[in-house]
Order: C-alpha cells, then structure tokens, then sequence
C-alpha cells in the first residue's frame, strides 16, 4: 500500500503577480521543483497534551518529507516550535541516495519559531 498525503501547494506566476492554491492528494515525493514548507499542527486542548508523555517530538511525524530532498529540484523549510537536534537531518540525509546527500544538506532549512537568528 502506498500512503498519499494530502498537500495545499500554490504555485507563483511572476507575470501576473499572483499565486494559484492547489489542494490534491499526492505523493509528496512526485512533486518536482518546488519549495516545500512543512508547518506541524497539534489541534489538541492544552489539558489534553498534558497526557501525550512525548509531545515534545510531536512536530517530528512529518519529517519524512525530508525524503523529497532525494529530488535535486525540491527544496524543504521544516518549521517548529523549538530547533530539532542536527542528528535527525544526518539520519534523513542517509536515507538519501549518495549522489545526493551533500547538496540535500543544504536545501532544508529548519526554522524554529524560538529562534531568534
């Protein structure tokens, strides 16, 4: 069985200044030259987090996108509440074919709302 993932992308055409909204169901690894920004949500109550022991790595479930970096076209902007340890990209990048694990370094950005650089 093959998961889809059900993605909004927008496309921006610079002639007429203006962006088009696609939400369709795909796979996010068919999607070729694009940026992809990747916002976790927790749509829980603040009480009911309080009984999720590891909530703290609850934003880390859509790290799999990383694997889209495996397409040399495709860049990642993962957002997060607070930074995520540098050894969780290292163990996406090996996942990567080899060709590609150097310049996929340096095409996912991680930003944490925390940060303030």
């Amino acid at each position: 069985m093959v998961a889809t993932l059900s993605m909004s992308y927008h496309t921006w055409d610079t002639n007429t200044r203006s962006a088009e909204w696609t939400a369709t169901p795909t796979h996010f690894w068919e999607i070729e030259n694009k940026d992809v920004i990747v916002i976790p949500s927790l749509s829980l109550n603040e009480h009911e987090l309080t009984f999720i022991p590891a909530v703290g790595h609850y934003e880390e479930r859509m790290l799999y996108v990383l694997l889209a970096l495996g397409k040399t076209d495709t860049r990642v902007i993962y957002v997060t509440s607070s930074p995520l340890d540098q050894g969780i990209l290292e163990y996406y990048v090996a996942l990567l074919p080899p060709e590609v694990q150097q310049d996929a370094r340096g095409r996912v950005i991680f930003m944490s709302v925390c940060d303030v650089e």
